[in-house]
């Protein structure tokens, strides 16, 4: 398997580490060997740390300005969550075009990989395509609880029994638009509220989750 390792210059002969593949499993490991450019372990078996959250949760995040997508990204993934999925929004001010999206999805994939490593997770979250919030919407699926986080007087953020997987939304800077919060709910998306507050993008999902 692939094993995700970050020694950062530090290995020594007879250092224990664990490895994890990304498959649910970790390795308990020594290193037997050091080069310039290899590092050399004996790996041992692998086991289910239990670190997953029971819940399958997807955060849907409005791609938001300067280094607040990489944090959401990082610190959300130390939370547990499985799917992140960046969206373009109505009043979402960040434009990618194709090469520029690839390379910052590849950005968040490389944070979340490390967030890992330091949460002691062994699944990585898989950091999806960008796309419109409409066009996600049509592929929502019926079996899951959709939550739209609006400001406002709305029900409080409350999840119902026996539906395990949970998309949670949230939008950028400027919230969303009258039209996208109509849309969601034709989608059957719940609205909820965090609170009194109005929380900035990046601490929104963070609380949430």
């Amino acid at each position: 398997p692939d094993f995700h390792i970050d020694f950062h210059g530090q290995a020594q002969v007879g250092d224990e580490v664990t490895l994890f593949d990304g498959s649910g499993l970790e390795y308990p490991s020594v290193i037997s060997a050091v080069s310039k450019s290899a590092v050399a372990l004996n790996i041992g078996a692998g086991h289910n740390p239990e670190t997953e959250s029971p819940l399958e949760l997807e955060l849907w995040q409005g791609i938001s300005k300067g280094t607040r997508m990489d944090t959401v990204v990082q610190k959300a993934t130390e939370l547990g969550v499985r799917r992140i999925k960046p969206i373009f929004t109505a009043h979402g001010v960040v434009k990618l075009d194709t090469d520029r999206s690839d390379k910052r999805t590849e950005r968040w994939q490389d944070i979340a990989i490390s967030a890992c490593e330091q949460s002691g997770r062994v699944i990585v979250p898989e950091i999806l395509v960008p796309e419109k919030f409409e066009q996600a919407l049509s592929k929502l699926l019926p079996d899951v609880q959709a939550i739209i986080l609006v400001p406002g007087e709305h029900p409080p953020l409350q999840l119902a029994a026996g539906k395990p997987t949970v998309v949670l939304i949230v939008g950028p800077e400027g919230g969303f638009s009258r039209v996208e919060e109509e849309l969601a709910a034709a989608h059957g998306v719940i609205k909820a509220s965090m609170g009194a507050r109005v929380l900035r993008t990046e601490t929104a999902p963070l609380a949430a989750l």
